[in-house]
């Protein structure tokens, strides 16, 4: 087996390079700088998914780059703080939050969503996190300190790329893991955590089949 490939230090860490740009413009279309496997369609629905609006006070789980936090907070009005465990990540989302004039409403901060959130209870109006919530160990944790947080009634919204809902090889897990940690789970296991975190209102859409 070789060996782990750092790929977010090095996504992060050159965010600004020309070769990093075309290839999250020739993967999503347009750049976000995104590394999930979530859809540049998809991502435009998190705004109403959770019901955002300029009065929010929204977090991200697993902010990366910063890049989406900005355009959410830039188009609805909202204020926004990333939370995420990479230091280039956080470097270049807040020199960018700077750069777009956004610093007072769009802040990133490191930390360890494996670990207590920093927040009080009921201080988030919404939660968001595209692909994070699978590189994070105790799951079931996470989802409680996210009810926490969250005001009454207040959205969570996240994506799951690794829930495995068929036949996969030891070869592929490995390969999909080079990157560091990975938890993959079966169908209904992020539902039943959710209402063991105490959530009560539960939508999935499996996106699957959908095109790329």
């Amino acid at each position: 087996m070789t060996e782990k490939v750092d790929l977010y230090n090095s996504a992060y860490g050159n965010y600004g390079a020309e070769a990093y740009r075309q290839i999250r413009l020739e993967t999503y279309g347009e750049d976000l700088g995104q590394t999930s496997w979530v859809t540049t369609e998809e991502s435009r629905e998190i705004p109403r998914l959770t019901r955002i609006t300029a009065t929010s006070e929204l977090l991200e789980i697993g902010s990366g780059s910063g890049r989406y936090a900005l355009q959410v907070a830039a188009t609805t009005g909202c204020r926004v703080l990333g939370v995420d465990i990479n230091e280039p990540g956080i470097a270049n989302a807040n020199r960018l939050a700077a750069e777009a004039n956004l610093a007072e409403r769009v802040r990133f901060e490191k930390s360890d969503a494996s670990e207590p959130l920093p927040f009080g209870e009921a201080a988030f109006d919404a939660v968001f996190s595209n692909d994070v919530l699978c590189h994070v160990p105790g799951r079931a944790r996470l989802l409680s300190e996210l009810y926490r947080v969250l005001k009454p009634g207040a959205r969570l919204v996240f994506s799951d790329a690794l829930v495995i809902a068929g036949v996969i090889s030891h070869q592929e897990i490995a390969a999909r893991s080079l990157i560091g940690y990975f938890l993959f789970s079966p169908p209904g296991e992020n539902e039943r955590l959710l209402r063991e975190a105490g959530f009560l209102e539960i939508e999935v859409k499996d996106t699957t089949a959908m095109p790329a």
